[in-house]
């Protein structure tokens, strides 16, 4: 409520309250002046009283709608840890099989280039650089869905990032790129676009 909406309340109540008091000091039965005056007192202690009332419940609506606002921002920011971890993972995947056509395969068809090794570690460490995704889960979701979230980033770590980093042959990569590999990371987002859009609804 605004403050424009207090001010009109106060004014209402001390209208009231003055109509009451003149109506009593002018009436023909002649109400002893202490009833108008009781009458008077109570008007303006109910201004206030509803003047501080609406404006607690004022501070209580901005309380709350902070608290909406820093939970939208959390979530924007987490989305786009998510669009950018699914961006990365596309590129090691385009790059590290480029690197196994190009690289020099030995007898066994295994390949142990620099190249690979290192797009293998940019890979171990995608999840690790979007530090946020984890820690700030808990300001936004209930105790499920952070379950949710954190059983699904750990897949991703031990079914996904770890079986790229094991690959040793484009084979194995295309093993990996057929198996979803991103089904954990939409999983973490539609929980997380679900709630904003709530949150959305809201403000």
């Amino acid at each position: 409520m605004k403050n424009k909406s207090i001010i009109f309340w106060v004014i209402l109540s001390i209208i009231t309250s003055f109509l009451v008091t003149t109506y009593f000091w002018l009436a023909e039965t002649k109400v002893p002046s202490f009833v108008a005056e009781w009458v008077s007192a109570f008007g303006t202690v109910g201004a206030v009283a509803t003047a501080l009332y609406i404006q607690f419940r004022n501070e209580s609506i901005v309380k709350v709608q902070n608290n909406l606002n820093k939970q939208n921002a959390v979530c924007l920011t987490l989305l786009n840890d998510l669009s950018d971890i699914r961006k990365e993972l596309n590129e090691v995947f385009m790059q590290l099989a480029n690197a196994f056509v190009k690289s020099n395969e030995s007898d066994d068809n295994t390949i142990t280039t620099d190249e690979v090794l290192a797009l293998k570690s940019k890979a171990s460490n995608i999840l690790s650089e979007k530090w946020q995704l984890n820690s700030r889960l808990v300001e936004i979701l209930n105790e499920g869905e952070q379950y949710e979230c954190r059983l699904a980033l750990q897949n991703m770590s031990d079914v996904v990032l770890a079986k790229i980093y094991s690959s040793e042959t484009i084979s194995d990569l295309m093993s990996i790129m057929n198996g979803d590999p991103y089904q954990y990371i939409d999983k973490i987002h539609n929980i997380i676009s679900t709630k904003y859009q709530r949150i959305n609804s809201l403000v």
